[in-house]
């Protein structure tokens, strides 16, 4: 008998397996369970005609309310709406997707479901053993494009080529149109304002840079600070997270395309950062276990309920001592039925995961997208590539409520624009869709050459921060060109010492608000060399929340504190705003 026959027979008797039976998910409310209502196009009969084993489970592909190697169910129709382009032929063929991870964090070039989709070949001394290849990157790759070939899952993209830019001969190779990555500073401060810092991301030959936007919305610090005084607040802003996605000032960047993670239920997923740089929404699922399963140190932060989630399920570096399995208490610890210390019926010689999670896992779902819509369209700039899958994007948790704490409003929860475009510091634009991306893609003639306005600096004299006032504390800033807003990029200086008390916000001509820094997180005031603490400011951060309005007129920014009444608390000494767009 084949292996790809053995691991077939295998996939049938799996809920058969101790441990692996299904238990059907505790109710969503009634709101969650129609956040993602389609019209289902995929024939059942492609469904059953795709051989490899683990894909009926790849709920992040094709979500039927299955069972998904995980104790809870995920909601029907929380998937990527691959829809029919795979069976239409539109698989990524003849793009190739670069994946940088950490420096010496390689692909395992030599795995089974990935090597005859790698531009580079497995080398010897590198990828022969699994245990030197970088598991992160693997699994990378593997939700991009694990190939379809009667083993294991399938990628987003199955077609598509992988290039490892960890490897050195990538060098050698043309620049791949779309990146990945997976991986991020995990800073709890802004960098602060430079004088004459100049900014080069605005390139019409750049390549779009598919970045996951990070994982510490919830975390043991915000538990910590409170126990020690530090924040005596901490819980009031436990919704807006400890961390906010623009505190890495690479998901600023024009080319770059921040991505926040969605679960199996259709709502941000409980790790995502929030924030007003991210673009859109990949999935990236929850914990991933099995009632039963293992509990590492990893998951000991994870809500209850997002324990027994699914994750999605990927390659993995070929190896039982390696991979899911090098950090674990012992070979035989049980995670669920894909994950039993090598003694899976589906995976006896631990090639694959089904506990994959997190904005990590979010970002190329989206570059798996990305490649779809270059073979439908070679000719889509990564401009083009950002703003179709922002106009195509799903709208899921539709009815999530503002956060307010004392008056004062944290998070404004989904916002139309002037130019009636939904965007949420959340989800973005929402949650990718695939067959929606292609088929805009397909007819698409490209977005008008890029403008760059440069930055705009306002104020002539220093504006008080005010407490708790809605109504006060705004600098205006007349801007003059008329141009339609892609992204909006801000600076600004503080002579406040607190930035965890302030909430900012920026209000386009239009009268369109975004919150790009609420209070009541867990950020840090930016130490100076000598250890003391430097007044706040901003060298960059964006907001999306204005794509396709019209950037002439008067901007706002306001600065609030929340916290500190005292008059002399700081005051916006000056701000600068930069429009990229068209």
């Amino acid at each position: 008998m084949s292996t790809a026959s053995a691991i077939e027979r295998a996939a049938r008797e799996l809920e058969n397996v101790p441990h692996a039976k299904p238990v059907d998910a505790a109710p969503m409310p009634a709101r969650r369970r129609s956040a993602v209502r389609r019209t289902d196009d995929d024939p059942i009969a492609f469904f059953n005609k795709i051989r490899d084993p683990l894909y009926r489970y790849q709920w992040h592909l094709k979500n039927r309310g299955q069972y998904a190697v995980a104790r809870d169910r995920p909601t029907p129709g929380v998937d990527l709406h691959i829809g029919d382009l795979h069976r239409n032929g539109i698989t990524g063929k003849g793009v190739v997707v670069g994946v940088r991870e950490l420096p010496g964090k390689l692909i395992d070039a030599a795995h089974e479901d990935l090597a005859d989709n790698m531009v580079l070949p497995a080398h010897p001394g590198l990828h022969g053993d699994g245990a030197k290849a970088g598991a992160h990157a693997t699994r990378t790759a593997g939700i991009i494009a694990a190939r379809r070939n009667g083993l294991g899952g399938i990628g987003v993209a199955p077609d598509a080529k992988i290039l490892d830019l960890g490897r050195p001969e990538a060098r050698n190779q043309p620049r791949p149109p779309v990146v990945n990555e997976s991986l991020g500073r995990n800073r709890n401060a802004f960098e602060p304002y430079r004088k004459g810092k100049v900014f080069r991301d605005g390139r019409q030959d750049a390549q779009l840079v598919v970045k996951a936007a990070g994982n510490e919305f919830i975390g043991d610090a915000r538990k910590k600070a409170a126990e020690l005084g530090k924040y005596p607040d901490i819980d009031t802003g436990a919704q807006v997270g400890r961390l906010s996605a623009n505190l890495d000032t690479k998901g600023s960047r024009w080319n770059v395309l921040n991505v926040g993670a969605v679960n199996a239920q259709g709502i941000k997923a409980s790790y995502s950062r929030a924030g007003s740089s991210i673009w859109v929404s990949g999935l990236g699922g929850e914990s991933g276990l099995e009632e039963g399963g293992f509990i590492s140190w990893a998951d000991e932060k994870t809500p209850r309920e997002a324990l027994y989630a699914p994750a999605l399920i990927t390659t993995d570096v070929t190896d039982c001592s390696a991979g899911k399995y090098s950090n674990n208490p012992g070979p035989d610890t049980y995670f669920n039925a894909l994950e039993t210390g090598g003694k899976s019926v589906l995976d006896p010689n631990c090639r694959y995961m089904a506990r994959f999670n997190g904005t990590s896992a979010a970002a190329p779902t989206v570059s798996g997208v990305a490649a779809l819509m270059l073979q439908a369209n070679p000719a889509l700039t990564w401009r083009d590539i950002k703003y179709l899958l922002a106009v195509t994007a799903r709208k899921v948790d539709a009815d999530r409520a503002p956060i307010r704490w004392n008056g004062i409003t944290l998070d404004d929860g989904w916002v139309a624009n002037a130019a009636r475009r939904s965007f949420s510091n959340w989800y973005g634009f929402g949650l990718v869709d695939a067959k929606r991306a292609v088929t805009a893609a397909r007819g698409f003639r490209g977005l008008p050459p890029p403008v760059d306005s440069g930055w705009h600096r306002s104020i002539d004299r220093p504006v008080a921060i005010p407490y708790r006032d809605e109504n006060a504390g705004y600098a205006p800033l007349r801007f003059a060109r008329d141009m339609r807003v892609e992204s909006v990029q801000i600076r600004l200086r503080t002579s406040h010492r607190q930035p965890h008390n302030l909430r900012i916000a920026l209000i386009s001509p239009s009268g369109t608000r975004s919150i790009v820094m609420p209070a009541l997180t867990e950020i840090e005031p930016w130490e100076g060399k000598d250890g003391g603490q430097r007044p706040f400011s901003i060298n960059r951060v964006a907001t999306n929340a204005f794509l396709d309005e019209n950037a002439k007129g008067v901007w706002k920014l306001q600065v609030l504190d929340v916290l500190d009444p005292s008059a002399d608390a700081g005051k916006l000494l000056s701000w600068e705003i930069r429009v990229l767009g068209h």
